[in-house]
């Protein structure tokens, strides 16, 4: 549906993100083949192997990994770029994002990819603990996870940094009233609901603690943004002290800033 829509639409800069996807999809088309003719055979008395299989499989796949890895920033960024600066193209992401079969937001899905070389590595590791040294797929196993670990090195530095950066771009979109939140070397780390205290009495607040910064928000009735920043608090210079419990509540806080 996406890259129909995507098609129509010529000047848009969907085209990149899908090319990648695609190119893996179709690498994966004959191992899938390959897995269901191994696990048919499985059910005769023919012999077992399955560690040439990842063997294989791997020495055809991880180089495109590899491209998928050296392409996965830009992209992230010239799509949140596009969805900045093109009212078409970010409607077009929230109608993708709104259809009942896509149940996260769109750039998560770039970085499913990655997150499946997680899945291989726990394979093999599962296998090579399963598998006495003197098993037929060892050693095939064990060279699978020499030359996956060589894509892993770089790819988990690269997979974390995507997934800060989407979930920076994602906050940025469902936030309004703070500009510039995806800035070089900001890090999320949380988010939650709170009970916040002042002159009207104890209202409900989520907060989103970042490497650098706190804000506090409350929700709002927009249909594209979901929170608007009330207050914000720069990290340096913060303390955090236990509550006095004038209020009869539990689990009381003080939360003071540089100066306040």
């Amino acid at each position: 549906w996406f890259r129909e829509e995507v098609s129509r639409e010529s000047d848009l800069e969907g085209d990149p993100a899908i090319s990648l996807i695609e190119l893996l999809a179709d690498a994966h088309g004959p191992c899938l083949q390959e897995l269901e003719a191994r696990l048919a055979r499985w059910e005769s008395n023919a012999r077992h192997n399955i560690g040439d299989f990842l063997y294989n499989t791997l020495l055809n796949v991880l180089p495109l990994y590899d491209q998928y890895l050296e392409n996965l920033m830009p992209v992230l960024e010239k799509m949140e770029y596009t969805m900045r600066t093109s009212r078409r193209f970010d409607q077009l992401c929230r109608d993708f994002e709104g259809q009942k079969y896509c149940y996260l937001p769109l750039t998560s899905f770039l970085l499913k990819p990655l997150q499946r070389l997680l899945h291989y590595n726990s394979i093999i590791d599962t296998l090579l603990d399963h598998y006495p040294k003197d098993h037929t797929d060892f050693e095939d196993c064990l060279a699978a996870r020499d030359r996956l670990g060589e894509t892993l090195l770089e790819g988990l530095t690269i997979l974390n940094q995507a997934e800060n950066l989407v979930q920076l771009y994602e906050l940025q979109r469902d936030i309004s009233g703070f500009e510039n939140l995806v800035q070089e070397g900001r890090r999320f780390i949380r988010q939650g609901c709170l009970q916040k205290y002042g002159h009207k009495g104890f209202q409900q607040r989520m907060f989103f603690l970042f490497s650098d910064i706190l804000l506090y928000t409350f929700r709002t009735q927009q249909p594209n943004q979901c929170f608007r920043v009330h207050g914000q608090l720069p990290l340096k210079g913060m303390t955090i002290q236990d509550g006095d419990n004038k209020t009869g509540s539990d689990f009381v806080f003080v939360i003071q800033g540089h100066g306040s």
